[in-house]
């Protein structure tokens, strides 16, 4: 099963042939608890390797101020990881061909190790179900620019605004630009709502980039900040349905993999 795979540090997007889902990326640290309630959709309890928690909503609503989300310009992490095969041991196969994304300036620093990292037989415990799970091939996507694969066009200046990074991703006839690409390591969830700040620094790194037309805004905080921003919503397209901006990278994701493995 070819899957695209955004391990978002606010929510988890999943696009499959025919799938596209989320649902929060919190993990804490597993604790007793006190009161149980019946475990809805994407309410995770989960080990690995010896390491126990709780994902999903459930750990969205219980985590405490001491609890914290890995951040970072980086998905080098097992939190990252364990993301992963959680929503992995959701779906109906065993065995899976992955595309994950990395920020725009540790892309290609840190890909062979995700690779590693994600490649092989893992063993995962979910709501007390153990699943084998083999992953037999692993690309590593770049965050904001494979996005233009969910709606492809000629020339795309893409803002990918996340929880822990902003990637700002150029694509002219398919091609990436480094030249006018960058990840900034500050999100939406490092802001303190001060919305109209964010939306200036934006402004400005679009303005050092020398981006002048054809530019959306993407990513969780897409919505939030549309109103203060003057760029356009990007729309994914996927098997004929329009969807929200969030999905944008995950569906490029997957439009990689059936690039690679789809024969």
């Amino acid at each position: 099963m070819i899957v695209g795979f955004d391990w978002g540090n606010a929510y988890t997007k999943i696009c499959t042939s025919d799938k596209v889902f989320s649902y929060p990326s919190d993990i804490i640290s597993y604790r007793k608890i006190k009161v149980s309630n019946a475990l809805r959709e994407h309410d995770y309890l989960f080990e690995y390797k010896g390491r126990k928690g709780i994902a999903g909503t459930l750990a969205r609503d219980e985590k405490t101020a001491l609890d914290r989300t890995r951040k970072g310009d980086t998905k080098l992490h097992e939190d990252a990881l364990i993301r992963l095969l959680i929503g992995l041991h959701q779906l109906p196969d065993k065995h899976f061909q992955i595309v994950v994304g990395q920020p725009i300036n540790r892309h290609s620093e840190d890909k062979e190790r995700i690779i590693e990292m994600v490649h092989g037989v893992h063993r995962i415990i979910v709501n007390g179900k153990e699943k084998e799970i083999i992953i037999k091939d692993v690309a590593v996507g770049v965050e904001g620019g494979s996005a233009s694969l969910s709606n492809p066009k000629s020339k795309l200046h893409l803002i990918d605004i996340g929880s822990g990074t902003i990637n700002f991703a150029t694509v002219i006839n398919g091609r990436f630009i480094n030249s006018q690409s960058t990840t900034v390591s500050q999100g939406m969830e490092n802001i303190e709502q001060d919305y109209e700040g964010i939306a200036a620094n934006i402004q400005n790194i679009v303005i050092d980039l020398g981006w002048k037309d054809f530019i959306y805004i993407l990513g969780g905080g897409a919505k939030v900040l549309k109103d203060y921003l003057p760029y356009a919503l990007f729309t994914p397209i996927f098997q004929g349905r329009s969807y929200t901006p969030e999905y944008a990278n995950a569906i490029g994701y997957y439009k990689i993999g059936e690039k690679l493995w789809l024969r």
